[in-house]
């Protein structure tokens, strides 16, 4: 059994999507973590809230799926919460750097709350990018920065990498991903009114 601190380094996953560009910058690898307690009322997310198991993979397992990829500029963690599996994310983080890959995250704590937490400071560590703070709907932002979904949400550059977005974060109009594999038509990205990342299952075959 992998440890790491003495947690197990599995992750309840909710969904991946092993190459997207709806979710930060470049193509993108994209995991979503399952379990939040947060619980933003207007979440488009919200099947990621439940903290019962769904997919549990081990780091490695996740990892040697990352590395395979020939064309991605990084990794994305969502949720869910990804700080409520921060022990986990931080090893897989450090990997996915080692092979000179990004590392971006999103999270409904605050940068404050963060910083209070011994294992959230851990995974901040191997992060490149991070968006922090609960998403507000009655705030919404969809047409001024990118990827960010309430205007009470907060960027923060947090290597070298991206220190060219320090005072001019990408601007432009957020998007969404629409993706038909085994017979189901998925969406993902930032979706407008309601339209959610959910599976559209009128659309099968």
């Amino acid at each position: 059994m992998h440890l790491f601190d003495g947690v197990c380094v599995f992750i309840n996953i909710g969904d991946v999507v092993r190459e997207t560009r709806a979710e930060g910058p470049g193509n993108r690898y994209a995991l979503w973590v399952q379990g939040c307690r947060i619980r933003c009322p207007g979440c488009c997310n919200p099947h990621f809230f439940s903290q019962q198991p769904k997919t549990i993979r081990s780091v490695e397992e996740v990892f040697d799926e990352i590395r395979a990829l020939p064309s991605i500029e990084g990794v994305t963690f969502l949720g869910g919460e990804p700080f409520e599996q921060a022990a986990a994310l931080t090893q897989l983080a450090q990997k996915v750097r080692s092979i000179g890959l990004s590392v971006m995250v999103f999270s409904g704590r605050t940068w404050k709350e963060l910083q209070r937490e011994p294992l959230s400071q851990k995974l901040l560590q191997h992060c490149d990018l991070l968006v922090a703070g609960p998403f507000d709907q009655n705030q919404k932002e969809v047409d001024q920065r990118r990827w960010i979904g309430s205007y009470n949400q907060t960027t923060h550059i947090l290597s070298e990498r991206y220190q060219h977005w320090k005072d001019n974060w990408p601007q432009g109009r957020n998007c969404i991903e629409m993706v038909y594999k085994d017979g189901e038509l998925s969406i993902n990205g930032f979706p407008v009114e309601e339209l959610s990342r959910t599976s559209i299952r009128a659309w099968r075959k």
